[in-house]
């Protein structure tokens, strides 16, 4: 309990840096609401109570600016226009915490729609993936964007760009690129194949890429530091027959093996499998790494 008394103590600058390390901008509602606050009644009766100071700083992550570029003096400019604001007298004034409440369920619901947009997009062949209208959708539903959201549909902004057909891997590099290092995508959050909702088998962007042979991504990805040994369960076509497929639930490496099997069964010539064996001994080599440094651990 002191401890408890302590944290919620902190200057609320302080507590929402703290904050900070335990989540992205626009995560930290979920901290605080499903973590935190369920461990203690302390926080959870400061937060509900007396935590308006806090809410306020948090409010400016939905804002283009971000938190972290939001000075005391703009902080109080909110405050005061809050305060000014006219209302019916029906309704009860709004507390910042209201204001998040808001700014959080706004933009769930645009990036769930910016998450449908590109799906679109990825399987369009007039109007196919590019960097251009990968911006284009953050400046429609954005600019701030939960990059991380998986849709109803089960599916994320960076898996919808691994899927993205019609467009060579080179276009596939810049977006996933653009989403991890520009938009802070995370390379380990799955989509949840097949499924509504948040429930369904996972498929992590890792995955996809390996098994569509996409090697450049897959190095990308993997020095992102991608999770090599993340399972996903799904189903791939195959190259040389797309009636025929390799479906279940394998790392990436293990999908690009039974690709690669699959595909010489079928007939492929081997200058039709430089990219999966390309991606093959990246992963190949990553695993061996990471062998190699557990085993030096002990």
């Amino acid at each position: 309990m002191a401890g408890h008394r302590l944290f919620i103590s902190l200057p609320h600058e302080v507590l929402y840096t703290i904050l900070r390390f335990a989540a992205n901008a626009t995560s930290t509602v979920d901290v605080l609401c499903n973590i935190l606050a369920p461990l203690s009644k302390t926080i959870h009766a400061d937060l509900k109570n007396n935590g308006n100071e806090l809410w306020e700083i948090i409010l400016w992550e939905y804002s283009p600016r971000g938190a972290a570029n939001i000075s005391r003096v703009e902080v109080a400019s909110y405050r005061a226009v809050r305060k000014r604001r006219r209302q019916s007298k029906r309704l009860r004034p709004t507390t910042a915490k209201d204001d998040v409440a808001h700014a959080h369920l706004s933009l769930r619901d645009r990036t769930e729609s910016a998450v449908l947009a590109l799906s679109e997009m990825a399987c369009d062949r007039t109007a196919p993936l590019s960097l251009g209208r990968l911006r284009g959708v953050f400046r429609e539903f954005g600019p701030v964007l939960r990059v991380d959201q998986r849709a109803r549909i089960g599916g994320t902004l960076l898996v919808e760009c691994c899927r993205a057909r019609f467009v060579v891997e080179g276009v596939v590099l810049r977006c996933v690129r653009a989403l991890v290092e520009e938009y802070g995508a995370d390379p380990n959050v799955p989509a949840a194949e097949g499924h509504t909702g948040f429930v369904g088998a996972p498929l992590p962007p890792l995955v996809v890429v390996a098994a569509r042979g996409m090697s450049r991504v897959v190095k990308f990805l993997v020095g992102a530091g991608a999770d090599i040994a993340q399972v996903g369960t799904t189903r791939f076509r195959l190259y040389t027959n797309p009636r025929k497929s390799v479906r279940g639930t394998h790392t990436p490496l293990q999908f690009a093996l039974a690709m690669r099997d699959a595909e010489i069964q079928h007939g492929a010539k081997t200058s039709e499998l430089i990219s999966l064996n390309r991606c093959i001994h990246i992963l190949t080599d990553a695993s061996e790494l990471i062998d190699s440094f557990h085993q030096s651990g002990n």
